[in-house]
C-alpha cells in the first residue's frame, strides 16, 4: 500500500529559489555577436554571484541541436521576492535592454544529482 498523499507532501524540501527568466526583447539572429561588450560583464555578474552564494544554477535554453535564440535562466538564492527583483534587475544584459528579466518564486521539491570530484587533477562531473 502506499502512503498517503500528506505522508509524501511532508516528504518535500521546500527549499526556496527565485527563478529569473532572460528572454530577448525582440529575435536575435545571432545572440553571442549581439551581446558584444555586455558578455564579459553578464559572465562577470554571474561569477560574483555565483562566488556569494547567491546563484544556485544559470545557464541557456539550447541545446546545441535548435538555433538558439539567446535566451536563458538564472535560479538564486534571495532574502525576498524583491531581493529577488532588484539582483535581476542589476544584471548587465537587462540593464542594457538586450534581454528583458522576469522573476518567479521558486520552490524546489524533489530531484537528485551527484558531484564526483577527482582529487589529484582537480576535476569533476555533475551528474
Amino acid at each position: 500500500m502506499s502512503e498517503d498523499k500528506e505522508a509524501l507532501r511532508a516528504k518535500l524540501l521546500r527549499k526556496q529559489f527565485y527563478a529569473i527568466f532572460m528572454d530577448p526583447p525582440k529575435p536575435m539572429d545571432d545572440p553571442i555577436r549581439e551581446f558584444g561588450d555586455a558578455l564579459g560583464d553578464h559572465l562577470r555578474f554571474l561569477g560574483d554571484l555565483e562566488k556569494s552564494g547567491i546563484l544556485f544554477c544559470s545557464g541557456a535554453f539550447r541545446d546545441g541541436q535548435q538555433p538558439w535564440g539567446g535566451n536563458g535562466m538564472a535560479i538564486i538564492r534571495a532574502e525576498s521576492f524583491a531581493d529577488a527583483e532588484r539582483i535581476a534587475n542589476s544584471e548587465p544584459f537587462h540593464k542594457a535592454g538586450i534581454r528583458q528579466n522576469r522573476v518567479l518564486p521558486w520552490q524546489m521539491n524533489e530531484g537528485n544529482f551527484s558531484i564526483r570530484v577527482r582529487i589529484m587533477d582537480g576535476s569533476f562531473e555533475i551528474e
